[in-house]
This record gives structure tokens, C-alpha cells and sequence, in this order.
């Protein structure tokens, strides 16, 4: 599912959500509750991100979070469906309900592991996992370029930060070739709905990019 954070910055909980969605495809037969459809399964962003922002005592200001206290929030809580804690775009203040946070405890994923470079990335994702990682957003980021080839362009001088952003790293590929020449990127999945980017293999919708 490609989601769509809004002009909220929940990065850090969409990253989160999409890659237990995928662990849970992944790892359906192992899982405490298989009650949902592989194909059905759909995680709360927003049970996440409300989480990390009441942990680090932001509750009620959009201030965003970070990678690390997000999947230490997936590892204490879990995480409850969509359907029953719908992504809200103007909610940062409300907690989830006991009940939530009771149903979340079936999904807690188990560890996490930090990555400290590109290499051990890739060898996560050639292992069979994805990972979050976070980068920096310039201008260019949010240019053409990106949003109608797919492919990111490096910051060049003169490029304005506008902020971190974190993302899910699904694959990669170490022979693709970018406009500019270089050779070699991730294919990542997005948190800015599916009207920009690439779609994956076999799919129509878009939201990634390379």
C-alpha cells in the first residue's frame, strides 16, 4: 500500500507501518494471529507516530519524530490495524484507546537492529528484510526530475534543506542507471500518496522512486 502522510510529519510512522505490513506478508505462517488476510493487512500509521510523540513528550505539536524511536515503539506497543485507528491528517494529540493498544500486542515484531551503512543495507535487503533509513530533503528532492522519472537527483549548491524525512528501503540494484550517469541505488517506498514516482513490478499505482 502506497500511503500518503498529508502535510502531517509522520514519516517516521508510515515507514514503520509499511514495513510490518511487509513482515507480515512475509512472515505470515509464523505470526501469534493470522486472522487477516496477508493481502488484507494494513497497519496504523498513526498508532505509531501518536505513540513516538507521547513517548518523547511532544504530544499535540507536529514536530515529527526519529527512525530509532519509531521501531522502539513498534517493539513496545506493536502496532493496531488501520482499520481500527484510521490515519487522521489533523490528529497529533489523541492517543489510541485501551482497546488498541491491547489488540496491538499480537503484532509486536520482535527486534530491531541498527544499520550503520549503505553495505550492511543491502545485505539486510538481500537477506530478504527491508529497513527504514532517513535522509535529508533539499529543493530537489521535491523536483520534476524526481516525481516524473523516479529517480532522485543529488543536492547541488544552492539547494535549500527543508528537513529529514524517513523512508522504507525495499530493494536495490547495483546496475541502474541514473540520469546523471551514476550507477547503482535503493528502490524506495514513499509516504507522499501514489501520484508521483514509479510504480513496483506488477503494480499501476505509484509512490516509489530509485
Amino acid at each position: 500500500k502506497i500511503r500518503d502522510q498529508g502535510n502531517k510529519g509522520s514519516c517516521t510512522g508510515q515507514m514503520a507501518a509499511e514495513i510490518r505490513d511487509l513482515l507480515y506478508r512475509k512472515m505470515f505462517m509464523f505470526e501469534p494471529n493470522r486472522t487477516v488476510p496477508a493481502n488484507q493487512f494494513f497497519s496504523s500509521a498513526d498508532f505509531i507516530y501518536l505513540n513516538e510523540l507521547a513517548e518523547e513528550g511532544s504530544l499535540g505539536q507536529d514536530y515529527g519524530s526519529t527512525i530509532h524511536l519509531a521501531f522502539q515503539t513498534l517493539n513496545k506497543y506493536g502496532i493496531c490495524l488501520e482499520s481500527q485507528d484510521p490515519y487522521s491528517q489533523t490528529n497529533v494529540s489523541t492517543v489510541p484507546t485501551a482497546a488498541q493498544y491491547k489488540d496491538a500486542l499480537v503484532y509486536k515484531p520482535g527486534s530491531y537492529h541498527n544499520l550503520p551503512g549503505l553495505l550492511e543495507i543491502k545485505a539486510c535487503i538481500a537477506s530478504g528484510y527491508s529497513c527504514g533509513f532517513g535522509i535529508n530533503v533539499y529543493d530537489s528532492f521535491e523536483s520534476n526530475q524526481l516525481s516524473q522519472t523516479g529517480f532522485m537527483p543529488m543536492p547541488q549548491p544552492g539547494d535549500n534543506l527543508l528537513g529529514g524525512h524517513a523512508q522504507h528501503a525495499m530493494d536495490y540494484d547495483d546496475t541502474i542507471k541514473f540520469p546523471d550517469g551514476s550507477v547503482g541505488g535503493l528502490r524506495v517506498q514513499n509516504s507522499w500518496g501514489n501520484g508521483w514516482g514509479i510504480s513496483l513490478p506488477g503494480r499501476t499505482d505509484k509512490g516509489t522512486y530509485w
